[in-house]
């Protein structure tokens, strides 16, 4: 009837803990890392030209230099968003 707090969690981490290195090791493996720069250059090139194109478009008025640094970090609240769904 009681349980424990976040007792489903621990036994969860500690059935899984011997797997947790290999997972670490596979995923510094070549074809992982280099999957991980395509997804992470593909991600990011729409934001760096959705951020010149509407710099140009505004005649510079909207978007200053530090802006791509504010769509960079909208963006980036947004794939954590979408990463729920």
């Amino acid at each position: 009837m009681f349980c424990r707090f976040f007792g489903g969690l621990r036994e969860d981490v500690l059935r899984k803990a011997p797997w947790y290195f290999s997972d670490f090791k596979d995923a510094l493996h070549l074809q992982c890392l280099a999957s991980f720069f395509f997804m992470y250059f593909a991600c990011l090139t729409p934001i760096v030209t959705f951020g010149g194109l509407l710099d140009t478009a505004t005649d510079h008025n909207i978007v200053s230099r530090p802006g791509l640094t504010e769509f960079v970090l909208v963006d980036l609240e947004l794939f954590v968003v979408k990463s729920f769904y």
